[in-house]
């Protein structure tokens, strides 16, 4: 009979270890996602303002273009 506890006590401790790892490991991927996230988000920021960037230069281009046009 005790031996039968005992092995329900190491199995159930098993299982929480188990638990615990996996837990651990869904938090690593969580941030190591995260961390992904955030840096696609930045470039995605980084390339809408050079775009916009390139916009202005065009439409300064453009006015500059009209400018000497008309003089």
């Amino acid at each position: 009979m005790v031996m039968v506890v005992v092995a329900v006590l190491v199995l159930v401790v098993i299982m929480m270890m188990m638990l615990l790892l996996l837990l651990m490991m869904m938090m690593m991927m969580m941030r190591v996602m995260m961390m992904m996230m955030m840096m696609m988000m930045m470039m995605m920021m980084m390339m809408m303002m050079m775009m916009m960037m390139m916009m202005m230069m065009m439409m300064m281009m453009m006015m500059m273009m009209m400018m000497m046009m008309m003089s």
